[in-house]
């Protein structure tokens, strides 16, 4: 995945929500086709986001290995938190205080 040519907008595309990135590739051309219609792009927007994650078949199948559905489907299925911790509040198994979101 780290050998993926990327684009200097899908830094800046990356930086969006779901939601302002879909609503950019529907008013704007070029970011729909360097961005939004290019597997390459959500392929490497699910390794930096969940790392070198198995993806199951039956996903791949339902998705019939779009990636871009993958990604939908890995992010609305997703909960992050963050807080103090200190009785293990957050479910993590751990005491530790998370400052930034993690995903659960």
């Amino acid at each position: 995945m780290e050998k993926i040519l990327k684009d200097p907008l899908w830094e800046i595309a990356d930086k969006l929500s779901n939601q302002e990135l879909m609503a950019l590739c529907l008013t704007h051309k070029r970011y729909y086709n360097i961005v939004c219609n290019n597997k390459d792009f959500w392929f490497w927007r699910i390794y930096k986001r969940f790392g070198d994650i198995e993806i199951p078949d039956s996903l791949r199948q339902d998705c019939l290995n779009n990636p871009k559905c993958i990604w939908d489907i890995l992010t609305i299925n997703t909960l992050y938190m963050f807080g103090i911790n200190g009785s293990g509040q957050l479910g993590k198994g751990d005491t530790k205080i998370e400052q930034h979101q993690q995903m659960l």
